[in-house]
């Protein structure tokens, strides 16, 4: 087996003529100009028209990537997708459209075997939640690579200790483990109270995505282990300082290995692989160059950063957008200013009282007065593609695209950002909902996820305990 590290997520699995690409990102930014992939993927030295299949583990756009999948299937246009089964059919549905012609979904905790000519792989795929990691087994050599990406390093350690339990009862002897080490952090980095020191906030959240890491090493015990899925900046004057602290850290290797000194863990960079439990480095790329790396990616894409400002006619329809989709039944109580950055002129101010909506624009000079729960500060599109996207909800909540000002510490438990984005974002059904409309995909998400799983026991005991419990989204 040998593995490519193309960048971000991106890596490229070959076992003899057979190859598998996961996660491809490399073709222009991801969530609406938000984040763009750092060091650089160098997709231009493989040859990928040959490439059997492509893995995608969720549908994050850093992991599912229009742009880069269309320009893929130009390359590779019988390419067959490998992705979870999950309760709806949204993702299948999605790389449809895109030009996929054929997708394979596995139920988690089940397997597929690709074969081309007389080599064979195994994939075995699991998910948590709304991620999915992948195991593949080289069924030549025996090599096995768990590819985690961005499914354990943010969950919390029980959750972490039985996915690792799993893995090591039916994978005793892995070689490879590729696993996120950080990264999407908008909250808490984009979330501001009064007293909160967002530096200091953001530098402990990537210590515990560190740490975290550092427990998936030391439970899998892996022969090799390889931070990656982190691989990105957000160059925007707005959120630059978190790129910029994140690229003054010490690399990432060199923290796990002072936590796991038992387990080898390195670097990777765009172009390096790995063969024969052999790490072979082909980049000089510096890490902790933090301006470079902005000056590299603006240079490789070059974003329009100059944005043509909303004029009074879309202010209009978007405040009209914004009215039906808080107009749909069960929204919760809710006091929450819009301020856009393409548009400074208005704000739009939203409440929501016992299911009476009233949505206004307002003076921008009288958003103190009006003392709402939080103030959202973002942009047109983000808003637009938030109300009428499947995924829109994704470009502020993952991808950064919002700053959000809570009045206090307190608010910060009743979170009213994320009651906001309930309202704005298409709505998802409800578990009932899901059973009802597809039950053997929901049931077999449920049965077949160990996270979720753990989630159900938990709240089955806090019933069991009288406790106040909120039905699962």
């Amino acid at each position: 087996m040998r593995v490519d590290f193309v960048g971000h997520a991106t890596l490229l699995l070959r076992m003899g003529g057979l190859s598998l690409l996961t996660d491809p990102w490399w073709s222009g930014p991801a969530y609406r100009g938000q984040w763009y992939p750092y060091p650089l993927p160098v997709p231009e030295r493989y040859d990928l028209s040959t490439l059997d299949a492509v893995y995608i583990s969720h549908a994050h756009e850093d992991h599912l990537h229009p742009g880069t999948l269309r320009e893929l299937l130009k390359i590779a246009p019988d390419v067959e997708a490998i992705i979870p089964l999950r309760y709806d059919t949204q993702m299948r549905d999605y790389l449809r459209r895109l030009g996929v012609k054929r997708s394979r979904e596995l139920l988690s905790g089940t397997s597929c075997v690709l074969r081309k000519g007389d080599q064979s792989a195994r994939l075995t795929i699991m998910t948590n939640m709304d991620d999915s990691l992948l195991v593949v087994e080289d069924q030549t050599t025996g090599e096995v690579l768990v590819n985690a990406n961005d499914a354990l390093h943010a969950s919390r350690r029980d959750v972490i200790t039985e996915y690792c339990r799993i893995l090591r009862a039916r994978f005793p002897a892995i070689d490879y483990l590729f696993c996120g080490f950080g990264g999407a952090s908008y909250f808490p980095n984009c979330i501001h109270v009064p007293g909160k020191d967002d530096a200091a906030v953001a530098r402990a959240r990537e210590k515990f995505f560190l740490d975290n890491f550092a427990l998936v090493a030391r439970l899998l015990r892996p022969r090799m282990a390889f931070p990656f899925a982190a691989h990105f900046i957000l160059p925007d004057d707005r959120t630059w300082w978190i790129s910029r602290s994140r690229l003054q850290m010490e690399p990432p290797a060199e923290t796990v290995r002072r936590l796991v000194p038992e387990v080898p863990t390195y670097d990777l960079h765009p172009g390096d692989y790995v063969e024969n439990g052999r790490l072979h480095t082909s980049s000089d790329t510096d890490y902790v160059a933090p301006e470079s790396a902005r000056v590299a990616v603006l240079r490789r894409y070059s974003p329009n950063q100059e944005r043509e400002p909303l004029n009074d006619v879309a202010f209009a329809t978007l405040l009209e957008d914004i009215r039906h989709a808080v107009a749909r039944p069960g929204a919760e109580n809710l006091h929450a200013i819009i301020r856009l950055w393409d548009y400074p002129a208005r704000a739009i101010e939203i409440e929501i009282q016992n299911g009476s909506a009233c949505v206004s624009a307002i003076d921008p000079h009288s958003i103190e007065a009006a003392d709402a729960e939080v103030v959202v500060e973002t942009r047109s599109d983000l808003v637009n593609s938030t109300i009428r996207s499947p995924f829109g909800r994704d470009l502020i909540s993952i991808g950064y695209g919002a700053q959000v000002h809570l009045r206090s510490r307190e608010e910060m438990a009743r979170a009213p950002h994320e009651r906001l984005l309930n309202v704005l974002a298409p709505a998802q059904p409800r578990w009932r909902q899901r059973l009802r409309k597809t039950p053997l995909r929901t049931l077999g998400f449920v049965v077949g996820d160990p996270g979720m799983r753990l989630d159900l026991f938990s709240r089955l005991g806090q019933r069991v305990r009288g406790e106040e419990v909120d039905e699962p989204a």
